[in-house]
């Protein structure tokens, strides 16, 4: 649909008073939605646009050429006469940022400001984000085209791929918008890899192809530009070699030549094929920024932020149990084999588990209420969040009995809430509407300065039966997408399996910086951090 002729040409004009990038983001995300589009718009990016001058011209173009106006403008006056201008000339137009920034300064009570360079010239103030972008360019630049190879493992991404088929390009434009360490490295067939490249994490490489006709498309364009510019009686072969850097052993006439061409591109989808975590992305006919962000991002292994780490722990199941008495004379929990465990049968019921419960007797439970449950909790359970939260942890654990619960094992992670001990166990109970399920219950305390457990984080999850389940890894050969997407799924099945609730931090709300007390095994397996990065930081480490 993009090569129909029917379909009408389409210019947009973009208007900033930066760079324009915001704006072309903007524009980039909103055509990807319109695929039959893709090669029947002319976008033109107008630049530091400061004047009304300038901005009149560029309406007056598009007013000629039937075209779509944005603009990202601070400048409210500057936004409001291009508004009205617009309308004027009867232009469809979007203020990228009029809207937003109204908002937001309506809501924080401030006009927007920038700052004043000292020469009455204002500018945005440098963020630390700014610095990495300088040093990921300065990394890309450094590294381009397989220059200083011992760098390659400090790279967040490596490209490979033949000539031509925009490996500079899109590192730069990954180093500058994201701040992406990013290295490209050619691929010839006379030239062996390099072994630094299998030090890389497999799944940072990727493997960019092209069309044939669109390389050799390029290339015959590039060795005629090279050609026109040698020096009158120079040898064009060798002015070429050297341009283009070939390999030795290279011929010039092959870089232009497309049986060539063909062999060089089935070579490097034998590399895909030969080391199958590397991903393959055609670059025919998309562009850097399209490609970046649909092809290249969402597939980049890495560490998760603090924020989304947040998040997880938000969609799990848990609840907190608060320790009042810390007197209680804590002891060492026995074994679910010992003495006492013949005595007790999978034939409990509600009212025998408060009995069996150790401390019962001393009413210790009682000091113990659940001071917080989860959304997730409430919807595993079946129970309403303010029937989960009581004063006594025990009416919680009854309430989730029956029939088929195994009282000796729930015995247990009572015990282990007494002895104020990690524990994790699997207990058949029974929702709200009396349905069942086998719930893996973890116990995690939580101590305060003094060593004092202050806090329990009681964590469920329904234990299914694939979760004890393996599954051979597959024999034949996928592509290098269904190899992909098989991964993410995996990864996503075990996600699911382990999520055992343990993805959580508590904090001291009770100071001033909220420092962290406490965070499970789960939380540093999942974000990568240790307990030197978190563990007595203040809320300067955590945004939720």
């Amino acid at each position: 649909a993009g090569n129909d002729p029917s379909l009408p040409h389409k210019y947009i004009i973009l208007i900033s008073d930066k760079t324009g990038f915001t704006a072309s983001h903007v524009l980039t995300a909103a055509l990807y939605q319109f695929t039959a589009l893709s090669n029947r718009t002319t976008t033109q990016v107008f630049s530091n646009i400061k004047s009304w001058r300038h901005i009149d011209r560029i309406v007056s173009l598009a007013a000629r050429i039937d075209g779509f106006v944005c603009f990202t403008l601070t400048d409210s006056e500057l936004r409001n006469k291009t508004v009205a201008r617009c309308k004027e000339a009867g232009l469809q137009w979007v203020d990228v940022l009029g809207s937003m920034l109204q908002d937001v300064s309506a809501y924080v009570g401030l006009q927007p400001g920038l700052i004043d360079d000292g020469e009455g010239r204002k500018r945005k103030p440098l963020s630390s984000s700014y610095f990495t972008r300088i040093e990921a360019v300065d990394f890309a630049i450094r590294q381009d085209d397989g220059n200083l190879l011992k760098n390659l493992a400090r790279a967040d991404i490596v490209l490979i791929g033949i000539s031509r088929v925009q490996k500079t390009p899109l590192s730069m434009y990954l180093a500058q918008q994201f701040g992406l360490k990013v290295a490209n490295l050619r691929v010839s067939m006379d030239v062996p890899l390099p072994a630094e490249l299998f030090e890389v994490e497999p799944r940072r490489v990727f493997v960019l192809f092209a069309h044939q006709d669109y390389i050799f498309k390029v290339r015959r364009r590039r060795v005629e530009l090279v050609a026109e510019s040698a020096e009158p009686g120079a040898d064009v072969a060798d002015v070429m070699k050297k341009k283009l850097q070939m390999s030795e052993g290279y011929q010039t006439s092959d870089y232009a030549d497309i049986e060539y061409i063909k062999r060089e591109l089935e070579y490097c989808k034998q590399l895909t094929r030969n080391y199958s975590d590397w991903r393959s992305i055609d670059m025919t006919g998309v562009s850097v920024e399209e490609m970046a962000d649909h092809h290249i991002l969402p597939y980049l292994p890495r560490k998760p932020s603090v924020t989304e780490a947040a998040l997880e722990a938000l969609s799990c199941n848990f609840c907190i149990v608060k320790v009042d008495n810390n007197e209680i004379e804590r002891y060492e929990p026995e074994p679910l084999g010992g003495p006492q465990a013949g005595l007790l049968t999978r034939s409990g019921s509600r009212d025998r588990l408060d009995l069996l419960s150790v401390g019962a007797d001393l009413g210790w439970t009682s000091e113990m209420a659940v001071m917080y449950a989860s959304e997730g909790m409430c919807s595993l359970t079946g129970f309403a969040k303010s029937k989960i939260i009581s004063p006594n942890v025990i009416e919680l654990f009854q309430d989730m009995c029956g029939e088929a619960t195994d009282v000796a094992a729930m015995r247990q992670v009572i015990t282990a809430l007494f002895a104020g001990k990690e524990r994790t166990h699997v207990v058949r109970c029974y929702r709200a509407d009396n349905t069942e399920f086998d719930n893996e219950i973890h116990v995690a305390p939580v101590n305060n300065a003094a060593g004092q457990v202050v806090l329990f984080v009681v964590s469920m999850r329904e234990k299914k039966m694939e979760d004890s389940e393996h599954t051979e890894a597959p024999t034949e050969m996928h592509t290098v997408q269904e190899q992909t997407e098989g991964s993410k799924e995996r990864a996503l099945q075990a996600m699911d399996r382990t999520r055992r609730q343990t993805f959580y931090t508590i904090f001291d709300a009770t100071s001033e910086k909220m420092p962290l007390w406490y965070a499970s095994k789960g939380f540093f397996k999942m974000t990568g951090y240790t307990q030197d990065d978190v563990l007595g930081k203040g809320s300067s480490f955590s945004v939720w």
